[in-house]
C-alpha cells in the first residue's frame, strides 16, 4: 500500500544479490541453529537460551530457532499474503481485506496496462517489496523486479522458518491513502496471549516509527527519543484493537498490522518474528519489560490448528 521505491536496481546490485542468495542456500538448513545463535550473540552480546528466553528479542530468536528445529509449519500459511486472507475474512470479515485486484505466479502476466491506477504490486511470500503502479511506471523495470521477487525465498536471509518454501506469487492490491506522509500508516498491534498490549506506528520511510499504549499515549520503548506529534488518534482506534484481538486469539505472540483509511480499517498481515529478533528497544530494560508479557512455551507450536479451526487455511491440509 505504501509508495514504493522506483525499480532501478543496477545489474551489479542484482548480481550481488543473487550471489548472496546462492551463498546462503549453500549453507543449508542444517546451519540455521548456529547462524541464529551467532546472530543473537552479535546483536546482544549474550548467549541464546531457546528453552528459557527472557527478553522480547531473545523470545523472537527462540521462536525462530524452535520453529526450525521442530519443523513447525503451522504459521506458514498465515504469512502468505494470499492464503492469510482466508483467515482474515473468516475471523473479522471480508470488509477488512484490502481489495485484491489480481494475483498470479508469472511476472509476464502482470496486467500493468489494464489494472486500475494507482494500485500496489507486491510479492505474496516476502516482506518489504512493493511497487506502485501508476501512469509513470517503468513497466520493463517493474517486471524485472517482480521476476527477482519470484526467485527469492525469504527464509534464507533471515532464517525465519515460516517463510521456508512458501509458494512464490505476486498480487496487486488497491491503493490506500490516509494523508500521512509516506503512508498509509501501519498500526502494528503487538498482541500477547490474545490481548493487544502496545501498538507500533510506522510509515513507509520509517521517519514515523514509535509506540503508543492502548489509550494512544506515546511511550518511549523503542529507539531513544522516538516520538512524533504528527499522528492523530484514528477515528476507528477501538476497532483496530478489537480486530487485532480477534486475530490474535490463538497465539502467544503475534503482531497484527492494520491500516486506518477514513472510516475503514484494513488488515495487512500477521507477523510472528518481527525484525528477525533484532529489535531496537530504547534500553535492555525495555526489552525485558516487553518480553515479560510473553509467557513463552518452548514446546508449543505457533498455532494449534486443532484448537482454533477458524485459523485453518486451504494450505494447512
Amino acid at each position: 500500500m505504501s509508495p514504493a521505491r522506483p525499480p532501478t536496481r543496477s545489474l551489479a546490485t542484482r548480481l550481488h544479490g543473487r550471489a548472496t542468495m546462492v551463498r546462503r542456500r549453500a549453507q543449508g538448513r542444517w546451519a540455521t541453529p548456529a547462524i541464529l545463535r551467532r546472530r543473537f550473540r552479535e546483536f546482544t552480546g549474550g548467549e541464546l537460551d531457546p528453552l528459557q528466553p527472557r527478553t522480547m528479542s531473545e523470545k523472537v530468536f527462540a521462536r525462530m530457532y524452535l520453529m526450525d528445529r521442530h519443523n513447525d509449519t503451522s504459521a506458514r500459511p498465515l504469512v502468505d499474503k494470499l492464503t492469510v486472507r482466508e483467515v482474515i475474512g473468516r475471523v473479522v470479515g471480508d470488509e477488512h481485506l484490502v481489495p485484491l485486484l489480481w494475483s498470479g505466479d508469472q511476472a509476464e502476466a502482470i496486467p500493468f496496462e489494464t489494472v486500475e491506477h494507482p494500485s500496489i504490486l507486491k510479492p505474496t511470500h516476502m516482506t518489504g517489496g512493493v511497487i506502485r503502479i501508476d501512469d509513470g511506471l517503468n513497466v520493463a523495470a517493474a517486471r524485472r523486479d517482480a521476476r527477482g521477487w519470484l526467485r527469492e525465498d525469504l527464509y534464507w536471509p533471515g532464517r525465519e522458518f515460516q517463510y521456508y518454501r512458501l509458494p512464490r506469487r505476486l498480487m496487486i492490491e488497491g491503493f490506500l491513502s490516509d494523508g500521512i506522509p509516506h503512508g498509509p500508516l501501519d498500526y502494528s498491534v503487538w498482541c500477547f496471549h490474545g490481548r493487544p498490549q502496545l501498538v507500533q506506528l510506522r510509515n513507509h520511510t520509517r521517519d514515523i516509527n514509535h509506540f503508543v499504549d492502548l489509550d494512544f499515549r506515546q511511550i518511549e520503548v523503542y529507539r531513544p527519543g522516538a516520538r512524533d506529534e504528527r499522528v492523530p488518534r484514528p477515528a476507528r482506534w477501538t476497532d483496530i484493537l478489537e480486530i487485532a484481538r480477534a486475530l490474535a486469539e490463538p497465539f502467544e505472540f503475534v503482531r497484527v498490522d492494520c491500516y486506518a483509511v477514513g472510516d475503514h480499517v484494513y488488515v495487512g498481515e500477521l507477523t510472528f518474528t518481527p525484525a528477525g529478533g533484532r529489535l531496537r528497544f530504547a534500553s535492555p530494560e525495555h526489552d525485558e519489560r516487553i518480553g515479560a508479557l510473553w509467557s513463552f512455551d518452548p514446546a508449543a507450536p505457533v498455532l494449534d490448528v486443532a484448537r482454533f479451526p477458524a485459523f485453518r487455511t486451504s494450505a494447512h491440509g
